[in-house]
């Protein structure tokens, strides 16, 4: 596809300046701009199909965001228990304290301030989060997960974008290969960032991370693509964010082939208008796919177009309707399942020892705390994985919460969330062996 690409190719380099030692800056962009890249990128879609020129692994990119704090030192990514990754959930007390805020109807409760100070972030409280795998989309960024229209997980907007060949990791552990969600087994071996990868990072980020020498060193054996963050841009096929397009430009300036998903699901076919003619990619999305079913086959012995029975139950029991699109998600494997169970496991632990904490410390009766772990429990068991999984009701002990919140005061339940998550930070083992266990 070297011939095809090189119009694609030359046409992103006008926005490319090389600053040297592997620092590469990329000009502003406006809307116009971003227009006539995606009018581009739909052209050259059409004469790869035209011309029927067939893919290979040499198309492939894998795209991987990120924010700063998650930046892969040593050029290594790991599984997210090794490094320490800590998470965060509602506190029990989290949706009474929201409806004191807001509602008149508890105007009276004295908790020791002004209504209008809670601040329910400021309870949120700290687990080991569990994840063996690492994920990327291919040949684009990530698309944003939208749950009843509104969006639950920003992928689009992070700190720092990393671009690497496909081929470079035919030798690691590759257990789903879909363009929205192509994902690698961390959990024997770190997966080692090749030499031919790119990060791109805006100029400001930029500017900060490299005081950390570690940070600095690892940066200084791969090219960097440097910009200035802006607002969103809007096109003729929706509004895209200033990384997007970033992305987009330097795919293009490395030969690739940039396409764009919709919910982290599926390909999205594109349009633009050349001459009087409207034409779309949507030829190249079917020859496109075509290709990853052949992949799956070759690399994985698995399909890429046929999802299972127990796929699509779980897409019906998500979402309540048959979402048929082709591809495996992280969410539809074993894997997602144990790392679900082992998160379930360290949520519960964590609310045990902080209830605990409550009973020893600040005065919490302890049979109320029973009764508040049995109710949190059954609904992080039955509702895990869904953006309202933590909303769960307190009606029936209501006013013993009320109660409590009346007699140790609000600051001193974010006293008490502090204390516990300093004291998780230092001394939680967050080792996998505890979690998770191969079992596929």
């Amino acid at each position: 596809m070297e011939t095809i690409t090189n119009e694609l190719r030359n046409y992103s380099k006008q926005f490319i300046k090389e600053l040297g030692n592997g620092l590469l800056e990329i000009g502003d962009v406006d809307s116009t701009d971003a227009n006539n890249l995606i009018k581009s990128i739909i052209i050259q879609k059409r004469k790869i199909v035209e011309e029927q020129v067939p893919f290979n692994l040499r198309d492939l990119a894998l795209v991987r965001t990120m924010n700063v704090e998650a930046f892969p030192h040593n050029l290594e990514y790991h599984t997210l228990q090794s490094v320490g990754k800590m998470g965060s959930f509602d506190n029990p007390f989290s949706r009474l304290l929201g409806y004191i805020k807001y509602l008149e109807e508890f105007e009276n409760v004295d908790i020791g301030c002004n209504h209008s100070d809670i601040d329910v972030s400021k309870i949120k409280i700290q687990y080991p989060v569990f994840r063996n795998t690492k994920h990327f989309s291919l040949n684009g960024l990530a698309s944003n997960v939208i749950t009843l229209y509104k969006v639950t997980a920003t992928f689009d907007k992070k700190d720092i974008i990393v671009i690497e060949p496909f081929e470079d990791h035919l030798d690691d552990e590759l257990v789903n290969l879909n363009p929205v969600d192509t994902f690698y087994n961390l959990e024997d071996n770190p997966l080692k960032i090749g030499k031919n990868a790119v990060f791109i990072i805006d100029k400001n980020t930029y500017k900060k991370i490299i005081c950390e020498d570690t940070i600095r060193e690892d940066l200084s054996k791969v090219n960097v693509f440097l910009y200035n963050s802006n607002n969103d841009l809007y096109t003729f096929n929706g509004t895209f964010t200033h990384q997007t397009i970033m992305t987009d430009i330097v795919l293009s300036y490395l030969g690739y082939i940039p396409q764009h998903s919709f919910d982290q699901s599926e390909l999205k076919t594109e349009y633009c208008v050349v001459g009087k003619e409207l034409i779309d990619d949507a030829n190249y999305l079917k020859a496109y796919q075509d290709y990853m079913e052949k992949l799956n086959i070759t690399l994985l012995n698995q399909h890429y177009y046929c999802i299972s029975d127990s796929q699509v139950e779980k897409r019906r029991a998500k979402d309540g309707t048959i979402l048929d699109f082709p591809g495996t998600l992280h969410s539809e494997t074993a894997f997602y399942s144990e790392e679900a169970q082992a998160n379930i496991n360290s949520i519960l632990s964590c609310l045990q020892k902080y209830l605990s904490l409550l009973v020893e410390q600040y005065e919490l009766d302890y049979d109320l705390a029973i009764r508040i772990f049995d109710s949190y429990s059954k609904n992080i068991k039955e509702n895990y994985g869904r953006n309202w999984w933590t909303e769960y009701s307190t009606i029936d002990i209501e006013k013993e919460l009320i109660q409590y919140l009346e007699k140790i005061g609000y600051k001193n339940l974010i006293n008490a969330t502090t204390v516990f998550n300093n004291s998780l930070l230092k001394c939680e083992d967050t080792s996998s062996k505890t979690y998770l266990k191969k079992s596929r």
